[in-house]
């Protein structure tokens, strides 16, 4: 009986010292960040968001200023009368 107490307290020395290891943390979470996966898909979120903030830069500057974001527009000039021919 006195040996299943030891193995008893022993484990729940082992689990306790295993919750509070930070190293153990940090490798899974480097190895998570070393996943190929999940790299293109920070990097995919990451430029998503950028498109985000570009796109509410864009609205905000064109709320500011509705002039500058309309189309240019070109001058119409008139066109010049068909050429005559002189007759003989």
């Amino acid at each position: 009986m006195s040996n299943k107490l030891i193995y008893t307290l022993m484990l729940a020395a082992a689990v306790g010292l295993s919750a509070c290891d930070d190293s153990a943390d940090n490798t899974a979470e480097d190895a998570r960040d070393l996943d190929p996966a999940n790299q293109n898909m920070m990097n995919d979120d990451a430029a998503e968001q950028q498109r985000r903030e570009e796109a509410e830069a864009a609205q905000r500057r064109a709320d500011e200023n509705p002039e500058e974001m309309s189309p240019p527009t070109t001058p119409t000039t008139p066109a010049p009368p068909p050429a005559t021919t002189p007759q003989q």
